[in-house]
C-alpha cells in the first residue's frame, strides 16, 4: 500500500468519513485473499492457508473482544417487554424501558436467571441506556442513613466500568446528566457533573444494601426510592421519587411463559444472549448501533469490521468464520 494511500485511510478515520473508511475495511478483507491464487505448482496454498489459520486465530481475539458488548445489546430487548413502564421481567428480576431504571425491593429469587447476581445482601436496580437517543439523568440519593452502602455502577456497551458513584466514593445527593461520544454541551444548571460513556450503548446499575431484618429491608428500599435513571427530556426542578414496591408488584411475562412454568422450570425464561451461529451479524449490528468506542477498543472494532467485510467478500471466508464463532463458546467455557 502506498504512503499516500496509508495517510488517505488516516484522515478517512481521523475526520469520520464513513466512506473512505469503508474502503479501507474493504482493502484490507481483500488483502487475505491472494494476488495470484492460481499460480502453477500450488504456489498460492502455502499463503492461503497461512491466512486462513490468522483469519481463525483473529476470529478467535474479536469473539471474546465482541463477547460482553452483543450480551449486552441482546439485553436491549427487554426496552419492548417493558415498554409500559418499570417491573419485574417474568416476575424475578428488575425490567425497564429504555432510558429508564427499575428495581426490585426484595432479594432477587433462587428462580432468577436473567444476570448474574453475585451479591446475596443488597437490593438491585438496571438501566439500560442509549444515549444515540438522548442523555439521561442518574439521580443519586440524598437522605441515606450513616453507614449505609449504596452504589451506581456505569459501564459501557463492553461492560467496561466509566464511573462508580456511590456511598464508598463519598458520592452527594443530586443529579449527574450521562451522555453518549457525540454529545456536545455544557453541563445544565443543578447538575453536579457530566459523565460521558465512551458508547451509545450502557447500562447503570443501582444496588442498595440490606440485612435480613424488616427494618433494614425499610432502609433499603428508602434509599432505592431516591436513586435511579430516566430521559433528560423528563427532567423537571426537584428530584424523581422513584417506587420499587410497585416495581417489584409489576410483574411482566411474555413468550407464553407463566409463574407455574419459572417454578417448575426456573430455565424457561434464560435467554441465550450470545447465538454463535449469527454472531457476525451480531457484532455488525452492534457497530452499527456503537459507532464510537473508547481509544482502548478502537483497534479491535476497526479488525472486526475487516473480518465482516471478508465475510462478505465470499461464502468461503463466511463459513470459516462461522465455524470459528461455533467453536470458540465450548473452548471458552470458562469465560462464558
Amino acid at each position: 500500500m502506498s504512503r499516500r494511500l496509508l495517510l488517505a485511510f488516516a484522515a478517512a478515520l481521523a475526520l469520520g468519513d464513513p466512506a473512505l473508511a469503508q474502503d479501507q475495511t474493504d482493502y484490507l478483507a481483500r488483502a487475505f485473499n491472494p494476488a495470484h491464487p492460481d499460480l502453477a505448482r500450488s504456489a498460492a496454498v502455502p499463503a492461503q492457508l497461512g491466512n486462513e489459520s490468522y483469519v481463525d486465530a483473529l476470529a478467535r481475539l474479536v469473539y471474546y473482544w465482541a463477547y460482553p458488548a452483543i450480551d449486552v445489546t441482546s439485553r436491549t430487548s427487554m426496552w419492548d417487554l417493558m415498554k409500559n413502564g418499570p417491573g419485574t421481567m417474568f416476575g424475578v428480576g428488575p425490567g425497564s424501558p429504555v432510558n429508564e431504571s427499575g428495581c426490585i425491593a426484595s432479594y432477587l429469587p433462587p428462580t432468577q436467571r436473567i444476570i448474574v447476581t453475585p451479591n446475596s445482601d443488597t437490593f438491585y436496580g438496571e438501566a439500560f441506556v442509549d444515549l444515540g437517543r438522548e442523555p439521561v439523568v442518574i439521580q443519586t440519593p440524598a437522605d441515606v442513613p450513616a453507614g449505609h452502602y449504596w452504589t451506581m455502577q456505569i459501564v459501557d456497551v463492553f461492560t467496561n466500568v466509566v464511573r462508580q458513584v456511590g456511598s464508598a466514593s463519598g458520592t452527594p445527593g443530586g443529579k449527574f446528566l450521562l451522555v453518549g461520544p457525540g454529545w456536545q454541551g455544557e453541563k445544565p444548571d443543578g447538575f453536579i457533573d457530566v459523565i460521558r460513556l465512551p458508547t451509545n450503548y450502557g447500562a447503570v446499575l443501582p444496588r442498595s444494601f440490606a440485612t435480613r431484618t424488616p427494618e433494614g429491608k425499610a432502609r433499603a428500599i428508602a434509599v432505592q426510592d431516591q436513586m435511579g435513571v430516566y430521559p433528560l427530556s423528563k427532567n423537571t426542578d426537584g428530584r424523581k421519587k422513584f417506587d420499587c414496591e410497585a416495581n417489584t408488584r409489576n410483574a411482566v411475562y411474555a413468550g407464553g411463559v407463566t409463574a407455574e412454568l419459572l417454578a417448575a422450570d426456573p430455565d424457561v425464561a434464560r435467554t441465550q444472549w450470545v447465538v454463535p451461529t449469527r454472531f457476525w451479524k451480531d457484532v455488525e449490528r452492534m457497530l452499527s448501533l456503537n459507532p464510537t468506542v473508547s481509544p482502548a477498543d478502537t483497534a479491535m472494532a476497526e479488525q472486526a469490521r475487516t473480518l465482516i467485510a471478508l465475510g462478505k467478500s465470499s461464502a468461503k471466508w463466511q463459513a470459516l468464520l462461522d465455524q470459528a464463532a461455533r467453536r470458540f463458546p465450548r473452548q471458552g467455557a470458562a469465560y462464558v
